[in-house]
């Protein structure tokens, strides 16, 4: 299923305000926010693995890299349409996906 047509379909449908795991499920259709990882970092990470692999490194000789930790992502939107107060301290590490 479109992940974008699931997050409106769970928007659409839930009586809370719905937050995320991921980045690319909020917006103005899809989640309030949450605390996020980014698929862009854990593509770059898996880039460094396959280079790796690439310049003659054996799989069973790369340790697994652990991703770094997530940041806030909010939603202008669903922030207003559900009338939700983000502290002004966690809007320095945030990112707006409108």
């Amino acid at each position: 299923m479109d992940e974008n047509e699931l997050a409106k379909w769970t928007v659409g449908n839930s009586p809370v305000p719905p937050f995320a795991f991921w980045d690319f499920v909020v917006g103005p259709e899809g989640a309030v926010g949450g605390y996020v990882c980014f698929g862009k970092g854990q593509g770059e990470d898996a880039g460094v693995i396959a280079r790796r692999i690439l310049l003659g490194k054996s799989p069973s000789e790369i340790p697994p890299i652990i991703g770094k930790s997530g940041q806030f992502a909010w939603s202008r939107p669903q922030i207003v349409k559900w009338k939700i107060h983000i502290p002004a301290d966690w809007l320095v590490y945030s990112e707006f996906k409108d």
